[in-house]
């Protein structure tokens, strides 16, 4: 038996479990894993327009809280920030159990620690951070059930990027609870409807989200294509009593390039898309002057090309852009995002990778305030 592995393996035996393996416990027929990462990140960012309305933005790039002002206003921008954090650290336990049939039922459960909420006593004191559910699974046959990540996404087609969020003007990024069928190519899911109006979450739909998503797969890669069907409903007990029909399509993959090289990219369209896409850019609806619900037309795009300089060393040039449009009634929305990420990371063994990251960020209002921000991020990873 390993040495690192004495002390695992004494509670293991207390416990009653059967065998030990370095990375999982066997315990009667299930199997249990438990992976994760620790990473640690420092940054150096530059706000040029003002001072971010919400400070998550100093640990993680939300395009939507980039500061904007109007032209010829005052500037009151604070100059280079400095900001170091462990909150991108993970873990997770998977399990996988035997049934009497032969089949096998699994489930994922994994963590991280933001973004979310600064907790009371936060870097003023002891620097705690929240523990954040990502995922919750379980899976049986070709069933799916529990909270996870929206069917619409294609998890190849993510850039390898330092920044939590890869390219996020132009990807789908929801996790949400749904019951997913998958049969080869084919997947479909009813998903939670949560409607966002402005700042507000509704909760009164009564018709899941539908998304169904066909993947083309083969030796020069892969390509998904989405669809997403929703009904965006709202009730304030007052002056609005509405529903309205939203969706788009979603194209998404993974092209392998020259030698070890690829490519990813996303092109996502459609309406009422809000909280799918760009880390919710804008809301799914508003009310327009007939206290109906309105949607915002958005197309949203990303690529990323990583190149392999040998095989410890690697970069990702990735871009990514969003638009959207709508009419005075919406009031003051986001009409324009766009970013550029840069890197150069280094993996001196596998499970250890270190790097230095550039960003650039621009959001545009529908006022005609812009700004935008640079970063450059430094972090540390090791996977276990």
């Amino acid at each position: 038996m390993k040495k690192n592995t004495l002390p695992l393996a004494i509670l293991v035996a207390l416990s009653g479990t059967t065998s030990i393996q370095a990375q999982e416990i066997e315990v009667g027929k299930t199997t249990i894993n438990f992976h994760g990462f620790i990473k640690v990140d420092t940054m150096f960012t530059e706000y040029n327009d003002g001072i971010p309305p919400v400070s998550a933005i100093d640990d993680f790039y939300i395009p939507a809280l980039v500061p904007t002002r109007a032209p010829g206003s005052i500037n009151t921008s604070e100059g280079v920030q400095f900001n170091s954090h462990a909150k991108q650290s993970r873990f997770n336990i998977g399990t996988s159990t035997v049934l009497a049939n032969g089949e096998k039922i699994t489930g994922f459960i994994e963590m991280d620690f933001g973004p979310g909420n600064a907790p009371s006593n936060g870097e003023s004191t002891t620097n705690r951070s929240g523990v954040d559910l990502r995922h919750a699974v379980i899976s049986y046959g070709k069933w799916k059930f529990g909270q996870t990540w929206t069917n619409a996404l294609n998890g190849s087609a993510i850039a390898e990027t330092l920044d939590f969020f890869a390219l996020s003007e132009g990807m789908i990024d929801t996790r949400q609870m749904q019951v997913r069928y998958t049969n080869g190519p084919l997947s479909i899911s009813l998903e939670n409807p949560e409607t966002t109006v402005g700042r507000i979450q509704t909760n009164d739909s009564s018709v899941p989200d539908l998304i169904a998503r066909y993947s083309f797969k083969g030796d020069w890669g892969n390509v998904s294509v989405a669809g997403i069907a929703r009904q965006l409903k709202y009730k304030d007990g007052a002056n609005v009593d509405s529903s309205e029909n939203a969706g788009g399509i979603s194209i998404s993959g993974r092209i392998n390039a020259a030698g070890r090289d690829d490519i990813r990219f996303t092109v996502t369209s459609g309406k009422g898309l809000g909280r799918y896409i760009g880390l919710a850019l804008n809301p799914d609806a508003y009310v327009d002057e007939n206290n109906e619900l309105a949607t915002i037309d958005q197309t949203a795009a990303n690529i990323g090309y990583r190149h392999f300089w040998s095989k410890t060393t690697r970069s990702t040039l990735g871009y990514a852009i969003y638009d959207a449009d709508a009419d005075a009634a919406a009031g003051v929305y986001n009409t324009k995002s766009q970013s550029i990420h840069a890197n150069l990371l280094f993996s001196p063994m596998p499970k250890l990778t270190l790097g230095g990251e550039y960003i650039y960020g621009k959001l545009e209002k529908s006022n005609g305030n812009t700004g935008d921000m640079n970063r450059l991020q430094f972090s540390a990873k090791y996977s276990f």
